[in-house]
């Protein structure tokens, strides 16, 4: 995990910790009392009272997410698009109402 994370802050006992993806703040989240535990053996952190984590993703994350190919949208299946159309129907918001008419019309084949 310590390839994936870096501390980059220490202020009045809380510790901020960057990662570089959101997979990597969730792990570190899990093991966030087992982190503290740790840390708070060591004279520097002996005043450890909170862990903040941070996502930050490398350059060449964001380069691979810009350059990625673009993906048509998916489409629903008829069978779905006729119960977005149903389900429309009992919603009391007219414009919850509208946009789920407006979905099922669109992304689903008419019968």
């Amino acid at each position: 995990m310590a390839a994936h994370c870096e501390p980059t802050y220490y202020e009045d006992g809380r510790l901020t910790i960057t990662v570089r993806s959101s997979a990597w703040a969730s792990r570190l989240r899990q093991q966030q009392a087992e982190l503290m535990q740790t840390l708070k053996q060591q004279s520097a952190f002996r005043e450890l009272r909170d862990i903040k984590v941070r996502v930050q993703p490398t350059e060449q994350a964001l380069l691979a997410v810009s350059t990625a190919p673009d993906v048509p949208p998916s489409r629903l299946s008829s069978n779905a698009a006729r119960v977005v159309r149903d389900v429309a129907q009992t919603v009391n918001d007219p414009q919850l109402r509208a946009a789920l008419e407006r979905l099922g019309d669109i992304v689903g084949e008419k019968k």
